[in-house]
């Protein structure tokens, strides 16, 4: 347990870094193109999980003693984080369209409300702000399940 919570704490910059690159890249999408928010959570997340590998290279595991080669490490950790990129994805994606459809029918008239949701065609749904908020709830429910996958990997 010791060697995890050092790993996960020496890990966490790279988190960091992974995880505001991801909702950059959402933000900037969100903004400043017409995609749908399904790809938008799609492509952030791949931008999220190439940050990640170059600083888990570079930084959390760079004194590994590995014998593995770095395409076999890469294949490996690709594996991996598509498998939580789908996870965290399509929860973020399931989450947003079951939230749209409840606050839809309900009375969103209070002073915090425009900051999270907003009338698009006449219907209630979440702001791009939320999206964010979703997706990174989820990331964080699988840093801890990824921080002890990895120490597999490198």
């Amino acid at each position: 347990m010791k060697g995890y919570i050092e790993l996960s704490i020496r890990g966490s910059p790279v988190a960091l870094s992974a995880t505001l690159s991801d909702i950059v890249s959402m933000y900037v999408m969100n903004n400043l193109t017409n995609l749908h928010t399904d790809y938008i959570i799609y492509i952030s997340s791949i931008i999220n999980i190439s940050v990640a590998f170059i600083g888990h290279m570079l930084w959390t595991f760079k004194h590994s003693h590995s014998k593995k080669s770095k395409l076999q490490i890469l294949v490996n950790y690709l594996v991996i984080q598509v498998i939580i990129l789908i996870c965290v994805s399509e929860l973020s994606i399931q989450a947003v369209h079951m939230i749209d459809t409840y606050i839809d029918t309900m009375d969103t008239t209070c002073s915090i409300c425009p900051m999270f949701i907003h009338r698009v065609k006449g219907k209630t749904l979440l702001t791009n702000t939320s999206h964010i908020i979703v997706k990174q709830i989820f990331f964080l429910i699988f840093f801890f399940i990824n921080i002890y996958l990895l120490k597999f990997i490198f």
